[in-house]
Parts: structure tokens; sequence; C-alpha cells
């Protein structure tokens, strides 16, 4: 019998964002303290900013290397297909907002994008998506771009956060860029982890954040026993967390497994 699954939702500390507005890491990270508002500002400045450096090393004769022009060029692209996505919303303009959409991948992403048109096809929501930085995806040998985005958007679910800070992924059509998702071979292999209670099963590509959360969710999961006043859970038969490249639905069909989105995406 289907149950209904807990949500989960990998969380980044606010002073770990910084870096992903420069393009470093999530280690890497700075902060100035500004608020959201404030920081989004600064984006903006920072972007002019190195349009200004790329028109000044034209001028000089200082040529782009292929890869920084071809990341010029996508981040142009991406952000004009962000302002559509803003229209789209603006003006409830569905088929435009489909028409941003990888139409080769699974139709299961289309529906994860589309969630929040839930909330009823006359209301307004007050909804705007920033382009934060724009990078080549590594490891591949399409053009893939990886996109570091903020947006701002109403809350359905309890446990939703705005601003949200998500990692997209475009590829180019024509003219144009269409949000995707990489392929299966982007990910690498497939491994396991175990502490005391949990197993942990993922791709290589999570293995940092699948491994920096294992020790929080053994001792949350534990805990959670304790508050209930319950017996600890059973060592010989852990519960599986699986994390997946893929949307995850609201209902489980085991209440051994768990499985969660990967937080790259």
């Amino acid at each position: 019998m289907a149950q209904q699954r807990i949500i989960f939702e990998w969380i980044i500390e606010e002073n770990q964002l910084e870096g992903w507005q420069s393009g470093g890491e999530a280690g890497d990270a700075w902060s100035f303290g500004l608020s959201a508002g404030e920081r989004l500002v600064v984006n903006r400045l920072v972007r002019a900013l190195s349009l200004f450096l790329v028109i000044v090393c034209a001028a000089a004769g200082a040529a782009l290397t292929p890869a920084e022009r071809e990341r010029v060029v996508a981040q142009d692209g991406i952000q004009f297909a962000l302002n559509h996505e803003n229209r789209a919303w603006r003006t409830r303009d569905r088929a435009l907002f489909e028409s941003l959409i990888d139409p080769t991948i699974d139709e299961s992403w289309h529906d994860e994008w589309r969630d929040y048109w839930r909330s009823g096809i006359d209301d307004q929501p007050d909804y705007h998506a920033e382009l934060i930085y724009v990078r080549t995806v590594e490891g591949l040998d399409g053009h893939l771009m990886q996109a570091t985005v903020v947006t701002e958007q109403p809350a359905f679910e309890w446990w939703q956060t705005s601003p949200y800070r998500e990692t997209r992924f475009y590829r180019r059509e024509g003219q144009n860029w269409l949000r995707t998702v990489p392929p299966i071979s982007y990910w690498g292999e497939r491994r396991t982890f175990e502490t005391e209670h949990l197993r942990f099963s993922y791709y290589a590509r999570d293995s940092q954040a699948v491994l920096a959360a294992a020790e929080e969710l053994e001792n949350a999961y534990v805990g959670m026993y304790r508050l209930l006043g319950l017996k600890g859970p059973p060592r010989d038969q852990k519960l599986t967390v699986a994390v997946l490249p893929r949307p995850v639905g609201r209902w489980a069909a085991s209440p051994d497994v768990l499985e969660v989105t990967s937080p790259q995406l």
C-alpha cells in the first residue's frame, strides 16, 4: 500500500551561497552581511562590470578564450530565457513557460517545474528569477551550461523557502537556451555508504553532499526515536536513503526506502 512520503529538502547555509555568485564552490564562501535584495543589486553590478571588462579587453585587442566567449554568449542567452520565464509567470502564459523547457527530457521534469502552476489559473503569483552565474558543465562532450539562479516565488508548501537558490542546466537549441537536465552519464558510478542505522545509495557526483550530511542525518534519525519515547531504530534493518537524479513523488511504496532528489537538482 502506498504511503505518504516525508518531504526532504537540501538546505545550504546562507553564508555558503556567496561563493556561487562568483562561480566558486560553496566552501569558498564570502559574506558581507548583505540582505537578499542587496545581494541581487551587487550581482547586477558585478555582471555589468564583467561586461565592461569584456569591452575594454576587446578594445585593447586582448582576445577572450573560446571557452570564455562561449560562457558569455550562454550567459546572455540564459538571461534572455529567464526574462521570458518571468514574463510567462506575470502573464500566466503557460505555453510560453513550456516553450522554455527542453522537449527531449522526461515528462516528470516538466511536471516538476510546472508545480507552482497548481495555485490556479486566476492567481497572479509574485515570481522573479535572477541569474547569478553561468559555467560550462565539465565531463560532458555536449554544450551544456550550469546556471546558478535565485528565484523569489510563493511558498505552496510549508517547507519551501523564498528566495530560493537553485542549480539549473541549459542546452542551446538554435538561438534559444532551454532548461534541461544532464544525461545519466554525468552522475558517475553508483555508490553506497552506511552509518549505524542508515544506508545511503547515491551517484559519485553527489558524494560530497551525501558524506557531509550522513552524520547529521544519523543523529537526527536516532534523536527522533528518543523524542517520541520509542526504542531506538533497529541496527539489522537499516533505512535506505536513495539520492536520485530525478524528481521524487509525494508517495512511496516502501517504508524502508526514502528517495530524495539530488541536491544538484
